[in-house]
Protein backbone atom coordinates (compact mmCIF):
# COMPACT_ATOMS: atom_id res chain seq x y z
CA UNK A 1 0.00 0.00 0.00
CA UNK A 2 1.09 3.53 -0.66
CA UNK A 3 0.51 5.77 2.33
CA UNK A 4 0.37 9.60 2.27
CA UNK A 5 -0.49 12.31 4.76
CA UNK A 6 -3.20 14.85 3.94
CA UNK A 7 -1.74 18.32 3.49
CA UNK A 8 -3.82 21.45 4.08
CA UNK A 9 -3.54 24.38 1.66
CA UNK A 10 -1.14 26.09 4.09
CA UNK A 11 1.20 23.08 3.85
CA UNK A 12 0.61 21.66 7.32
CA UNK A 13 -0.16 18.00 7.84
CA UNK A 14 -2.68 17.63 10.70
CA UNK A 15 -1.90 13.96 11.38
CA UNK A 16 1.84 14.59 11.28
CA UNK A 17 1.52 17.49 13.72
CA UNK A 18 -0.62 15.36 16.02
CA UNK A 19 1.84 12.46 15.98
CA UNK A 20 4.77 14.80 16.73
CA UNK A 21 2.91 16.11 19.79
CA UNK A 22 2.45 12.67 21.39
CA UNK A 23 4.48 11.33 24.32
CA UNK A 24 7.44 9.28 23.08
CA UNK A 25 6.05 5.83 23.95
CA UNK A 26 2.66 6.48 22.37
CA UNK A 27 4.29 8.12 19.35
CA UNK A 28 6.36 4.96 18.80
CA UNK A 29 3.23 2.80 19.05
CA UNK A 30 1.32 5.01 16.57
CA UNK A 31 4.20 4.92 14.08
CA UNK A 32 4.38 1.12 14.41
CA UNK A 33 0.63 0.83 13.85
CA UNK A 34 0.84 3.10 10.78
CA UNK A 35 3.57 0.81 9.44
CA UNK A 36 1.22 -2.16 9.93
CA UNK A 37 -1.54 -0.28 8.10
CA UNK A 38 0.81 0.45 5.22
CA UNK A 39 1.87 -3.20 5.06
CA UNK A 40 -1.56 -4.87 5.41
CA UNK A 41 -4.03 -2.20 4.22
CA UNK A 42 -7.58 -3.55 4.00
CA UNK A 43 -6.49 -6.78 5.69
CA UNK A 44 -5.52 -5.09 8.95
CA UNK A 45 -8.50 -5.57 11.25
CA UNK A 46 -9.42 -5.32 14.90
CA UNK A 47 -7.98 -4.36 17.31
CA UNK A 48 -5.98 -1.99 15.07
CA UNK A 49 -8.60 -0.72 12.64
CA UNK A 50 -12.28 0.06 12.81
CA UNK A 51 -14.55 1.38 10.06
CA UNK A 52 -16.49 4.46 11.14
CA UNK A 53 -20.23 3.83 11.27
CA UNK A 54 -22.84 6.00 9.57
CA UNK A 55 -23.57 6.89 5.96
CA UNK A 56 -22.02 10.33 6.36
CA UNK A 57 -18.68 8.75 7.33
CA UNK A 58 -18.82 5.66 5.10
CA UNK A 59 -15.30 6.12 3.66
CA UNK A 60 -13.58 6.88 6.98
CA UNK A 61 -11.62 4.47 9.16
CA UNK A 62 -9.78 4.87 12.43
CA UNK A 63 -6.44 3.40 13.38
CA UNK A 64 -6.55 2.60 17.08
CA UNK A 65 -3.34 2.83 19.10
CA UNK A 66 -3.06 2.36 22.84
CA UNK A 67 -0.10 2.62 25.18
CA UNK A 68 -0.69 2.41 28.92
CA UNK A 69 -3.70 4.65 29.63
CA UNK A 70 -3.27 6.79 26.48
CA UNK A 71 -5.43 6.03 23.45
CA UNK A 72 -4.73 7.68 20.09
CA UNK A 73 -7.00 7.58 17.08
CA UNK A 74 -5.81 8.32 13.57
CA UNK A 75 -8.43 8.88 10.86
CA UNK A 76 -7.77 7.80 7.29
CA UNK A 77 -9.44 6.63 4.10
CA UNK A 78 -8.54 4.52 1.11
CA UNK A 79 -8.01 6.83 -1.84
CA UNK A 80 -7.62 3.87 -4.19
CA UNK A 81 -7.33 0.13 -3.68
CA UNK A 82 -3.59 0.67 -3.14
CA UNK A 83 -3.53 4.15 -1.58
CA UNK A 84 -4.20 5.34 1.96
CA UNK A 85 -4.53 8.98 3.01
CA UNK A 86 -3.89 9.70 6.71
CA UNK A 87 -6.06 12.67 7.69
CA UNK A 88 -5.86 13.60 11.37
CA UNK A 89 -5.70 12.26 14.89
CA UNK A 90 -6.61 12.91 18.48
CA UNK A 91 -6.23 11.53 21.99
CA UNK A 92 -9.35 9.66 22.97
CA UNK A 93 -10.78 10.57 26.37
CA UNK A 94 -14.26 8.94 26.27
CA UNK A 95 -15.70 5.62 25.18
CA UNK A 96 -17.29 7.30 22.16
CA UNK A 97 -15.43 8.67 19.15
CA UNK A 98 -15.31 12.48 19.36
CA UNK A 99 -17.82 13.78 16.78
CA UNK A 100 -15.96 17.08 16.40
CA UNK A 101 -12.77 15.21 15.51
CA UNK A 102 -14.69 12.91 13.19
CA UNK A 103 -16.23 15.87 11.37
CA UNK A 104 -12.80 17.48 11.07
CA UNK A 105 -11.45 14.30 9.43
CA UNK A 106 -14.43 14.26 7.08
CA UNK A 107 -13.77 17.90 6.17
CA UNK A 108 -10.11 17.06 5.42
CA UNK A 109 -11.10 14.07 3.29
CA UNK A 110 -13.60 16.14 1.29
CA UNK A 111 -11.01 18.90 0.81
CA UNK A 112 -8.44 16.37 -0.37
CA UNK A 113 -10.87 14.79 -2.85
CA UNK A 114 -12.05 18.19 -4.13
CA UNK A 115 -8.49 19.42 -4.73
CA UNK A 116 -7.48 16.12 -6.34
CA UNK A 117 -10.33 16.48 -8.87
CA UNK A 118 -9.03 19.89 -9.93
CA UNK A 119 -5.64 18.45 -10.93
Amino acid sequence: MELSFYKKTDGTKPAGEFIKSLPTDLKAKVVRDIDLLEKYGFDLGLPYVKKIQGKKYEKLYELRSKFSTNIARIFYFFETKDGIIILSGYLKKDNKTDKKELDRALEYMNDYLKRREKK
